[in-house]
């Protein structure tokens, strides 16, 4: 597996950055969150990087920081959560305001994943959300530590 990557933007079309190293260009998708914070093309880069590896495709997921890998992990792993949907939280709120709105049961985290039309599957976000929130003491963990 791949957990990070080091090297030059060679090209960036949202969400999509091609990231030259070792000669080779990987091919990442990025929340916006992590796109917009991109530095020019021809400049270094690191990312964290997330690899899902299924029958007909490798994809990479790339982020700014290690936080929002974790979380990107654990909304993974909520039942009918698939990468598009945890891109699109990454994409909207940080990683601390997601916490937030998870911690203060703040309607916004329900707005966000408002396309989502199964009650249930809001609700496993949140609930998983929450255990990601309560073992982060600031040591930072994830439900991958445990």
């Amino acid at each position: 597996m791949i957990g990070s990557i080091k090297g030059t933007i060679s090209h960036k079309k949202a969400p999509f950055i091609t990231v030259e190293c070792a000669g080779l260009g990987y091919e990442i998708e990025t929340p916006m969150s992590t796109f917009l914070d991109l530095p020019t093309i021809n400049t270094e880069v690191f990312l964290y990087i997330h690899m899902i590896v299924r029958e007909d495709s490798q994809t990479l997921f790339g982020f700014s920081s290690i936080e929002e890998k974790d979380l990107f992990k654990t909304l993974l792993k909520v039942n009918g959560v698939g990468a598009k949907l945890g891109l699109a939280i990454l994409s909207s709120l940080s990683v601390s305001d997601f916490q937030n709105c998870v911690q203060y049961d703040d309607t916004n985290i329900k707005i966000i994943i408002g396309d989502v039309s199964d009650e249930k599957i809001k609700n496993e976000v949140i609930k998983h959300s929450k255990f990601y929130i309560i073992i982060d003491d600031g040591s930072h963990s994830s439900p991958d530590t445990i």
